[in-house]
């Protein structure tokens, strides 16, 4: 199964253990909120819906290890990159995330974990292979930024929004219900549905703003944002093509050859002599010129600078469009802040 299989997996599970659970819930306050005192109906809404999200927020960095193929960095390994993430650390002022290491060919990297004492950073191995050193560093200055502003639990928090607001309409729209005889229960849950979409799209916002406020830290902790540009010029405007990251079973009889056994007959490669074509392959491929022109990054800016589909599913992200982001970090080339200030 793809790294990317297996996100959508972990996403799926999540989603139907938590959903099962707060639509169970969702029951109980239609059949029960009416008999409940307005103090009593708020009380187990607000107790439940913490607990729930809390749960998620607990649960998440446990599920993200197991369902994808990340492994942990020791000290030992990747020196250079050890080494700047501790100097990124300590200019932060939080302790020195894990590292771990995705095999994934596309270039990205995140920051997961509970707290800024219990941080981690992912980086795929795509972002080494794509970007130079100082453009990783940008890459992870920017997520070390995010565990700096307490990113995560903030998000949490603001999480518990719009599902207070869809089981407080449940709840309200219930009592109406049995006070009047009026609405059925599906025009309440769709109503309460509604509402729980648009109070997400305000949490959909705030991670927006989260991250300039790390690309600002990025800069800063750098002095270099053009690093931060090019990485994600790079990053979202020419991903390379990459083979598959790994296979499932049920998927073996569509390859060329057995996947399974094509990997056990691998490990009489000699590693070292492997890793050296890796990097003479590179500079072939650097001398040839075989990477994004400048005129095809300008032609994607443009388009997410004018085009109104690009804008309209910016309202439903979690990040910015990329060009106000490339913005942002050139007015902050102007006067960059200080490192105290982000």
């Amino acid at each position: 199964m793809s790294l990317g299989k297996l996100r959508v997996a972990m996403l799926l599970t999540m989603t139907l253990l938590f959903g099962f659970v707060a639509g169970v819930f969702g029951l109980v306050v239609w059949f029960l909120g009416p008999q409940w005192s307005l103090g009593q109906g708020l009380f187990y809404i607000l107790v439940f819906t913490v607990l729930l999200t809390v749960g998620q927020w607990w649960m998440g960095p446990w599920m993200i290890r197991q369902f994808t193929r990340m492994r942990e960095l020791k000290e030992g390994e990747y020196p250079w990159l050890q080494d700047m993430v501790r100097d990124l650390a300590k200019k932060a002022g939080i302790p020195k995330p894990k590292l771990y290491l995705v095999m994934d060919a596309t270039p990205n990297a995140f920051a997961f974990g509970r707290t800024p004492s219990d941080s981690n950073i992912a980086i795929h191995a795509g972002l080494l292979n794509v970007l130079n050193k100082e453009e990783v560093e940008a890459v992870v200055a920017h997520e070390v930024g995010h565990i700096k502003h307490w990113d995560v639990p903030i998000i949490m928090v603001a999480s518990m929004v719009p599902m207070l607001v869809y089981y407080l309409v449940v709840f309200f729209m219930a009592r109406q219900t049995e006070d009047r005889g009026g609405a059925s229960p599906i025009l309440v849950f769709l109503a309460a549905f509604v509402a729980q979409f648009l109070s997400r799209l305000i949490v959909m916002y705030l991670s927006r703003t989260r991250e300039y406020y790390a690309d600002a830290f990025s800069a800063a902790a750098t002095r270099n944002p053009t690093a931060l540009q090019t990485a994600l010029a790079k990053i979202v405007y020419g991903f390379p093509a990459g083979a598959p990251a790994s296979s499932s079973q049920d998927k073996r009889a569509f390859y060329i050859a057995d996947p399974v056994s094509s990997a056990k007959i691998a490990q009489a490669v000699n590693e070292d002599e492997l890793g050296k074509n890796v990097e003479e392959s590179e500079r072939v491929r650097e001398k040839e010129g075989a990477k994004l022109g400048a005129s095809e990054i300008k032609h994607a800016i443009e388009w997410e600078r004018t085009a109104g589909g690009a804008k309209i599913g910016e309202i439903f992200g979690t990040h910015p469009l990329t060009y106000k982001r490339l913005d942002a970090l050139e007015e902050l080339k102007k006067d960059l802040p200080p490192l105290e200030a982000v």
